[in-house]
């Protein structure tokens, strides 16, 4: 980055450019690394001739995950329904596993989609109930710990 300011400070959009080429190659790099995918040219979506950096199955994780940030402060789900939600992603990559059955994009997408927000989601209600149960037994774990600490 600072070469790329130093080189490019005499004009805007050579500096803009910069930027969004350093970014993208990050993002090239490391989104896969991340979402643990395979980026298969075949399975990935396309825009402009040039490859998503992630497969569609990752693409609608990544999209259902941030529909879920937008989303859970007005709706959440019960965890039942979250890990109904998870389903349809297990077994169309596990049917795609173990058979010669090829999933679409369009189906790897919304597959994918529905298992991010339910993922996201049910970490969300894991980790608000945590919460509760650890406010509503603060008062009697703290008493206990200070009446144990005090026996030492």
């Amino acid at each position: 980055i600072v070469f790329c300011s130093c080189f490019c400070t005499c004009n805007r959009s050579r500096f803009s450019s910069c930027i969004l080429r350093f970014m993208k190659a990050w993002i090239y790099k490391w989104l896969p690394i991340v979402c643990g995918c395979h980026c298969r040219e075949e399975r990935s979506f396309h825009y402009r001739g040039k490859r998503f950096p992630v497969c569609a199955r990752c693409t609608g994780e990544l999209v259902g995950m941030v529909f879920s940030l937008i989303t859970c402060f007005f709706f959440r789900p019960s965890l039942w329904i979250c890990f109904v939600l998870m389903i349809p992603m297990i077994a169309d990559g596990g049917i795609q596993m173990f058979t010669k059955y090829e999933s679409t994009n369009r189906r790897r997408f919304v597959t994918g989609f529905l298992f991010g927000y339910g993922f996201l989601i049910r970490r969300f209600n894991m980790e608000s109930s945590k919460i509760k149960s650890d406010s509503r037994s603060s008062v009697s774990s703290s008493c206990i710990s200070f009446f144990a600490n005090a026996r030492e």
